[in-house]
């Protein structure tokens, strides 16, 4: 069985975030990917 995981942020909320807020999640979701790939869980994946 397979699984997609999709991350989205409207515009809206990624214009109302701070710089320091938009980093935070962005390295949340980078460490969680790594850990994701680290694993074997993480057939394939791209960033937009």
């Amino acid at each position: 069985m397979r699984y997609l995981l999709a991350i989205y942020m409207s515009g809206d909320g990624a214009e109302q975030c701070s710089e320091a807020d938009a980093r935070a999640m962005h390295e949340s979701w980078f460490a969680s990917t790594d850990e994701l790939r680290r694993a074997g869980k993480m057939l394939d994946g791209e960033a937009r």
